[in-house]
């Protein structure tokens, strides 16, 4: 955050550029880390923009 509510960085200028590609509307959800890849895995959500790396254990959750 910036100080004046609004969302700045490297992941949700990746995460607009994504979106933008697609043509659909960006909407970011606040979520605990933990509950990232379930939301994904049942549908809750499309994509996880969180800085997260790629790693085998990962991919098995999905």
């Amino acid at each position: 955050m910036n100080g004046k509510d609004k969302i700045v960085g490297f992941d949700i200028s990746v995460a607009n550029e994504i979106a933008k590609r697609l043509g659909v509307k960006l909407v970011v959800q606040e979520m605990s880390f933990d509950a990232l890849l379930g939301a994904v895995k049942t549908g809750k959500v499309d994509m996880v923009v969180a800085g997260m790396r790629a790693q085998s254990f990962l991919a098995k959750m999905l």
